[in-house]
């Protein structure tokens, strides 16, 4: 059992050195059945249950959620009034000092004229505010949507890094074999001193490369972790990622998909919104224009993801017939291995290339359900335009 997820805020904010005060659960206790509430509290960390992690445990998210409570409903007037009522408190406790003679003077004069202009800065936003609670609810639903792909990229990446390390082991076992080879070698004359050092050289670049991915397999663990509400320091057994179906692709097309993409997305929805907001001609003029750029920018922007989708799909094909050729020629090497045919580095060499074609292979897999879920991601909302607020 984890040391219960809810306390992973505490954690993080000892990492950060803040203090942070753990906010309540994202829903309540009653959204979810016993048995959905179990699976998300266990030790376990799974691809599909990533994005209710995020809701319920993330620290940005919770926090953004309290947010929310404080301002709910309220209207881009009533939260302009709020910011001059912080305004104005402050001007209230401003105090200029009078003895410049003081040897605090030069303290308290920086922290009144500090105070002044928190306090100009508080009604210049009023001045300008544009947004709204329903705003403001947009706003962090994006950045939860962001958190929960995010979360999705990160732990495919960690898994592909995982498999990648498979390839550098297996060249170092190659390289070592090489060294070994090369420094019997040399004890019969038969090669020079730069040749050793050339294969130590290359084993111990391997062994670099090693270290350089194990502390990147942790950082990831680390942020994945974090982001989803246990300890950064925790070690929930991570499962594996379903692999990717193929029959989605046949359901996706831009052309159809673009319309519902529009009505999902973030950026559009709270550009629209401010335009509503909007309280003289010439910003009514500029969100239209924004909106309008949102809308050209949509379909374009969809359509690249779908072409990675299918780059993709042809990558996987790929790696799946490279790994089927090296397959029957590992067979071959192992039968010859077997009767002493071959030497064990040149074997150690075929079981190289062949686990490259086998990670090859898997993570291509990793890499379509990656597009997969980012096109998908981008239907529901999440498609980042250039004019994005």
């Amino acid at each position: 059992m984890k040391m219960i997820k809810k306390i992973a805020p505490i954690c993080l904010a000892a990492v950060m050195g803040t203090t942070y005060v753990v906010p309540a659960l994202a829903s309540p206790e009653f959204s979810r059945t016993e048995e959905e509430w179990a699976k998300l509290r266990d030790n376990v960390m799974e691809y599909d249950e990533l994005e209710a992690l995020i809701h319920e445990y993330n620290v940005t998210v919770l926090n953004n959620q309290d947010n929310l409570k404080s301002d709910r409903g309220k209207t881009r007037d009533e939260l302009a009034s709020d910011l001059r009522d912080r305004a104005n408190s402050m001007y209230g406790s401003i105090s200029y000092p009078d003895d410049e003679t003081s040897p605090t003077y030069g303290y308290e004069y920086a922290a009144a004229a500090g105070m002044e202009s928190q306090a100009k800065s508080l009604e210049k936003q009023a001045d300008e505010l544009e947004d709204d609670w329903e705003i403001k609810k947009l706003q962090f639903d994006k950045i939860e949507a962001t958190l929960a792909s995010g979360a999705q990229n990160s732990m495919n990446s960690y898994m592909q890094l995982l498999e990648s390390r498979k390839v550098l082991e297996a060249n170092y076992e190659v390289a070592k074999a090489a060294y070994d080879s090369t420094v019997a070698q040399a004890s019969l004359n038969m090669v020079t001193q730069a040749d050793v050092w050339n294969a130590q050289n290359k084993v111990q670049t391997l062994e670099a490369n090693l270290i350089s991915t194990d502390a990147n397999i942790k950082k990831l663990k680390q942020n994945l972790c974090v982001s989803t509400g246990w300890a950064y320091d925790a070690n929930p057994v991570i499962m594996a990622l379903p692999s990717a179906d193929i029959n989605r692709i046949a359901n996706m097309n831009p052309s159809v998909d673009l319309e519902k993409a529009k009505e999902n997305n973030y950026t559009l929805k709270i550009d629209k919104r401010k335009l509503q907001n909007a309280a003289s001609t010439s910003t009514v003029s500029t969100w239209e224009k924004t909106i309008k750029n949102d809308e050209q920018q949509l379909g374009a922007a969809l359509n690249n993801q779908y072409q990675a989708v299918l780059q993709a799909k042809t990558a996987y094909d790929q790696a799946q017939t490279d790994l089927a050729l090296e397959t029957k020629n590992m067979e071959t090497v192992q039968r010859k291995y077997d009767l002493k045919m071959v030497s064990k580095l040149e074997y150690l060499q075929a079981q190289a290339a062949y686990v490259e074609k086998q990670v090859g292979s898997i993570t291509a897999d990793m890499k379509l359900l990656q597009a997969m879920d980012t096109y998908d991601w981008a239907v529901r909302g999440l498609l980042n335009l250039s004019a994005a607020q």
